[in-house]
């Protein structure tokens, strides 16, 4: 043994236990770490918080006002939790990526320009078509929400009298090939093999069930299996129904979609071949669970049978918003001289709820409209009309798929703008009526595959006198090219729109109507209204054909990429009689379309 040798080193040396595992460990939680912060700091210090929800077409929740009360009853640290939720960084981006997300569960498609997605439809492979059981929301086919209007492309002739219509040809649903061409030329030498076939006939048809119990407003499917025998073609299978008041019936194929409408019984039948197999329904009296709220998202929730957002407004900065929309309409007072400016804000679906049953339907808008139109100059004309909806919230004013109101609705709003402006409403059953379709779903429909609320029915009433609209998009100073202008032999154009957008066409630019009937030279009061609005104002514009041989609607949001004029130069052939802004509740309570209303009379706010 070397003396110099050390005596420890046959002993291992310690190493420090710096194990890749481990150092890939620390990297990937410091990683996290950094992004936590990083959103947070973000989230906390965003400069630039949206307001609107371009994606839900909504407006966004806002900081709570502080109040003792608020504090108190919990709804202060609510109002702070929907106002992160609804503002928190990227959120409408992450909701847009959700949408396209949800889109993967199917294929998307597009029909008459409207976008569609078809979910998990077992009848792909045999090519049989199925309908919708709603009741369930299996192998379902929905519209998909889109940020912008887009006219549904079977145009139904006789509405539209010039302007342009989009025209699709469908092919043929199927298309049998060429049999295969007999050579006459060569010679038979043997005799002909002699078949015999089984004549094609029907043996039995039976339904999937011979009796059903519904409650009103739901839904079930019926199927009808179908056993035959021989080579033939099946005859499609005949649906009726004993009374369409009781229950409608979309028949389709093999398959049909009842809906329930009110109490009784009623007999639905399927034939074909000589066969046939019937279901007895008996239809119940409606009931809906009015205690439990079911939380979707922000101030969005479900109570009872329909979907409902937030309204929570009061305070300073309620005062503040209603003292700058009264200076506003005395703006347009001196836009257009002569014309008497009213101010309809229209209330939200809450309003029809107790909001000391539900705290979670926030303020009670009476309280909130009270409160607005003390801010109001006595020159402005205030029109609370959430009164009148109140009287009559037992009816259907409100959609439970959208956060619209019903045709029906605006119809009590009318009423009351005609009070105050001191003419006499027509009565609704001097309108005619049609009921567009009894499976609707609006704007909240993307919550509706995993809540269950039950579809709306569209029923529009017509104006009286006739009338002719014509939509503006593009006029000859506009800063995009394309079509101009439509025009159409109505305002509600049911026959190209199944949906709300019926109502004017949708959100546009400018629509101007005229009603012949109501001028001075046919014995009518000869007067112009301009209406400036947000998309519940059109439901509320037809009816105004009752009255105004003129009226103009204006949308701030399209105007302006539209029009490169001021409103008033736009319009300095007219002379109004009244000057109407009618938005919602959240938008009278928003400077972003107070912004667009002033903008467009070209007054910038710093």
């Amino acid at each position: 043994m070397n003396s110099n040798q050390n005596p420890n080193s046959n002993k291992p040396e310690r190493r420090k236990n710096h194990t890749p595992g481990r150092i890939a460990n620390r990297i990937c939680l410091c990683s996290v770490a950094v992004l936590f912060f990083a959103i947070a700091a973000l989230n906390l210090f965003q400069f630039d918080r949206p307001t609107v929800s371009q994606a839900e077409k909504r407006e966004l929740a806002r900081f709570p006002d502080f109040s003792f009360s608020a504090l108190a009853d919990g709804s202060y640290f609510s109002g702070i939790s929907d106002w992160v939720s609804d503002t928190f960084w990227q959120r409408e981006t992450m909701v847009k990526l959700s949408s396209k997300f949800q889109a993967l569960h199917g294929f998307e498609y597009k029909m008459d320009g409207q976008s569609y997605v078809v979910i998990d439809n077992p009848s792909a492979e045999t090519g049989e078509e199925t309908t919708v059981d709603r009741s369930v929301y299996a192998d379902i086919t929905i519209p998909l929400i889109t940020t912008e209007a887009s006219p549904e492309t079977s145009a139904v002739t006789e509405e539209i009298t010039s302007g342009t219509a989009e025209s699709h040809a469908y092919p043929d649903d199927t298309q049998s090939p060429e049999t295969s061409a007999v050579d006459t030329q060569s010679e038979q030498t043997t005799a002909p093999e002699v078949t015999t076939e089984e004549p094609f006939r029907y043996i039995s048809l039976k339904l999937s069930q011979n009796s059903a119990e519904l409650e009103a407003d739901s839904m079930l499917m019926l199927t009808a299996a179908l056993v035959t025998s021989g080579n033939g073609t099946e005859e499609a299978v005949r649906w009726t129904v004993s009374d369409s008041s009781l229950l409608t019936l979309s028949g389709n194929g093999k398959t049909a979609t009842l809906l329930a409408l009110k109490e009784g019984n009623v007999t639905v039948k399927a034939e074909v071949g000589g066969l046939s197999d019937s279901c007895t329904i008996k239809i119940t009296k409606k009931t809906v669970k009015q205690d439990i709220v079911q939380e979707l998202t922000g101030s969005i929730f479900i109570y009872g049978d329909a979907i409902y957002q937030r309204i929570n407004y009061s305070g300073t900065s309620l005062n503040e918003v209603s003292a700058d929309y009264s200076t506003l309409c005395r703006y347009y007072a001196a836009v257009f001289p002569g014309a008497t400016v009213s101010f309809l804000p229209t209330p939200h679906a809450v309003l029809m709820l107790d909001t000391a049953k539900v705290p979670k339907a926030g303020r009670d808008q009476t309280l909130i409209f009270a409160d607005m139109a003390k801010n109001f100059d006595p020159s402005v004309n205030f029109v609370d009309v959430s009164g009148t909806m109140k009287q009559h919230r037992s009816e259907y004013l409100y959609f439970r798929t959208d956060h619209h109101w019903t045709p029906l609705g605006a119809y009590y709003a009318y009423t009351k703008f005609a009070e105050t402006r001191g003419f006499t409403p027509t009565a609704l059953s001097q309108f005619s009526s049609k009921t567009i379709r009894t499976d609707y779903s609006g704007s909240y429909a993307s919550y509706l595959k995993d809540y269950s609320v039950t579809m709306d029915t569209l029923t529009f009433y017509y104006p009286t006198k006739d009338h002719k609209m014509t939509i503006t998009y593009t006029p000859t100073d506009a800063k995009s090219v394309g079509s101009t202008t439509a025009t159409y032999s109505t305002c509600i154009i049911s026959g190209i729109f199944k949906s709300y957008n019926a109502l004017l066409s949708g959100d546009r630019p400018m629509v101007t109507i005229n009603v012949p009937a109501n001028s001075k030279a046919n014995g009518g009061s000869g007067k112009s209204i301009l209406v400036l609005k947000d998309s519940y104002g059109s439901a509320l514009v037809p009816y105004l054909c009752e009255h105004y041989e003129n009226i103009v609607a204006v949308d701030p949001r399209y105007y302006s990429y539209s029009f490169s004029q001021t409103i008033q130069n736009q319009l300095s052939s007219y002379k109004f009689d009244d000057v109407l802004i009618t938005v919602n509740v959240m938008m009278a309570n928003s400077y972003t379309w107070l912004n667009m209303f002033y903008s467009i009379a070209g007054v910038k706010i710093q």
